[in-house]
């Protein structure tokens, strides 16, 4: 092939520059090599025979749990955690008496801890104990020599103490159900996930435990990174510069910050006035089903269970005789008592077994077979139509529907409302609860429904059971007009450093406007009974008119014993109180659902409670828009 003459002799004069190029690199590399391998040559034999290359975790930090206004509920601390390495462990129990010695580690707890380490890969740092204090962690890094005597009374050869983003609970006890914990990963799950195919937990790793922690643990946790680095041969980092460049470090991800529907003041007022009773106070927006409180109590402090879990603690909180690791805003449910004759007023104008201006007499007792079954007011109410019934909570108004309804036509007007059904709250271990039919008492007891069953229904005792979430979900859709909501306390997720708007998965924030069967003259009246509850001198809650908000509520008393029981002794016999509402009566922000176990009444244990977070709603609200409070 002919070039032509010009092409040529241009290739021609740029051919000792590629050439020269060319040398010059295999020059420079040849120097490189041999600097290495002769100069270099024994400090690198050196270190490789007494040093290594060794992956160290970077932690990644698990992401927050803010309130709706981005308030800290959940945060991280630094800490340190003392940690043991097997394969460079010489002595245990020079080892062991070190621990005890300078971190205040208890030998039994070492022995437990060293068996365990011995089951992980020799390698592997396992960590002896949580959250060490920063005295104990100095103590250790002195003792940690290269070279141990005999004499010596300590070896910590293979024991270090190196820093973790531990979490942080706050606020303590408050919300404590709710949040849940983290606690170290367990045997039994690092054998699941690895079984399953999913190595994304070593021994050593938090996971979330219960309640959101746990049910957005893949949101939460992040993703570890990992960098290499030289140790010696007792795990010491050795700084040899002319090899840091080719170690690998990989980024630690942290987790997505978790934006909740809750609001911190009005959670603080819900627990602070449940006090040291137990029970629950659940409040949502009826607009849209955001859980505004979620408060359960008795309640624990996540903290005590992150770090170094002793038997004794795990036990005395198993055993306490209140359940503090019960979350009864959802786990629990208890007869409605008159919180249910919402129910009971709205099935029976939508059947149309009474009138609007129909008259019931109560003499304060109703006569059914050979039994007199009474009203809470001993000399009855009179005679009343159903408006009056609400506001006075006549009970013998309510046995009359009853009989006229049925258990089966009863159920069906419940468990549309929600009742008796789970609500699909972003929590697990939520209790159904239970509305009885006809068919259920055949199925579960063996025997047909006895009439006077129905009386014990009619007014939120037998076999009904609700939770106080459904009881809320019940107050704030009637207080809607009739629309059908979800309850949800996650908002949204956040990647960390911006506001970016993550979907969850599941979708659990949306909201349905599905409006339920129920006519607007029957919401109307309802509405107008309820107000009345408060507004009424002769309402059961009228006490809560003083604060001067529009309230509509249902006060509720639910039997813990029979009334052939009632001369019993003691706290765990009284009544449970219960109260329902929403405010403002028209257009109503929020819906308020109260339980005190044993409490007695409603209006005098529950309505309280419900008027205090009210109260504390429109507080923050007009201070938010800059209105002063008056």
């Amino acid at each position: 092939m002919d070039f032509p003459q010009e092409g040529l002799s241009d290739f021609q004069d740029r051919f000792p520059y590629a050439f020269g190029t060319l040398a010059l690199f295999f020059l420079i590399l040849f120097f490189r090599v041999g600097y290495l391998q002769i100069v270099k040559g024994g400090y690198f034999r050196a270190f490789s025979l007494e040093n290594t290359v060794k992956e160290i975790k970077v932690p990644a930090t698990r992401g927050l749990i803010l309130d709706r206004y981005y308030r800290t509920l959940t945060d991280n601390r630094p800490a340190f955690d003392v940690v043991v390495v097997p394969q460079y462990v010489s002595s245990p129990q020079k080892m062991m008496k070190g621990l005890l010695d300078l971190a205040g580690i208890p030998p039994e707890w070492s022995e437990a801890r060293w068996k365990l380490a011995k089951q992980s890969p020799a390698f592997f740092p396992f960590v002896f104990k949580r959250d060490a204090a920063f005295q104990a962690v100095t103590r250790i890094r002195t003792y940690r020599v290269a070279e141990v005597a005999k004499e010596d009374p300590y070896d910590l050869r293979g024991v270090d103490a190196v820093a973790y983003p531990l979490r942080d609970y706050p606020h303590k006890e408050l919300a404590g159900m709710t949040l849940g914990y983290v606690s170290e990963v367990s045997s039994e799950e690092l054998a699941r996930t690895e079984k399953g195919g999913v190595r994304n937990y070593r021994a050593g790793d938090f996971v979330g435990v219960s309640g959101l922690e746990k049910v957005w643990e893949q949101y939460l946790r992040g993703k570890d990174g990992y960098e290499q680095k030289i140790v010696d041969a007792v795990g010491r980092e050795v700084n040899a510069e002319e090899v840091t460049s080719m170690l690998i470090k990989e980024m630690a991800e942290p987790g997505y910050n978790m934006v909740l529907t809750i609001d911190l003041d009005l959670q603080k007022v819900a627990e602070e006035k449940l006090g040291s009773r137990s029970g629950a106070v659940v409040a949502m927006n009826p607009q849209n089903g955001e859980l505004l409180v979620f408060a359960s109590r008795p309640s624990f402090d996540p903290n005590r269970l992150a770090t170094n879990v002793s038997r004794e603690t795990w036990t005395e909180l198993m055993n306490d005789p209140r359940k503090p690791l019960l979350n009864r805003a959802y786990q629990s449910a208890y007869p409605p008592g008159s919180t249910y004759k919402i129910v009971m007023a709205i099935a029976a104008l939508e059947e149309g077994v009474v009138k609007e201006d129909e008259l019931v007499r109560c003499p304060g007792y109703l006569n059914f077979g050979n039994r007199a079954f009474h009203c809470w007011r001993a000399g009855g109410h009179g005679a009343m139509a159903i408006r009056d019934a609400i506001i006075q909570s006549c009970d013998v108004f309510f046995y009359t529907m009853g009989l006229r309804l049925g258990p089966d036509r009863i159920a069906k007007y419940a468990r549309m409302l929600g009742l008796g059904e789970v609500t699909g709250i972003d929590l697990e271990g939520e209790k159904k609860g239970l509305i009885p039919t006809t068919q259920w008492k055949l199925a579960n007891r063996k025997e047909a429904w006895g009439p006077s069953e129905t009386l014990s229904i009619a007014i939120g005792q037998g076999y009904d059971l609700v939770t106080p979430l459904q009881n809320s979900l019940l107050a704030a859709q009637v207080g809607n007009g009739g629309k059908k909501i979800e309850p949800h306390m996650l908002h949204h997720f956040e990647a960390p450093g911006g506001r970016e708007l993550l979907k969850p998965i599941g979708e659990t924030n949306t909201v349905s406007l599905e409006s339920l069967p129920i006519k607007p003259e029957t919401l109307k009246l309802l509405h107008e009974a309820l107000a009345g509850v408060v507004s009424d001198p002769r309402g059961t809650a009228h006490s809560l008119s003083l604060l001067g908000i529009p309230i509509a509520g249902k006060t509720g008393t639910s039997q813990v014993v029979s009334n052939d029981s009632k001369g019993l002794q003691g706290i765990a016999t009284q009544d449970h109180a219960w109260f329902v509402s929403y405010a403002p009566v028209e257009n109503p922000e929020i819906a308020v659902s109260v339980l005190v176990e044993h409490g007695g009444h409603g209006s005098s244990a529950a309505a309280p409670i419900a008027g205090a977070v009210i109260q504390k709603y429109f507080q923050t609200k007009k201070e938010r828009e800059g209105v002063p409070v008056q």
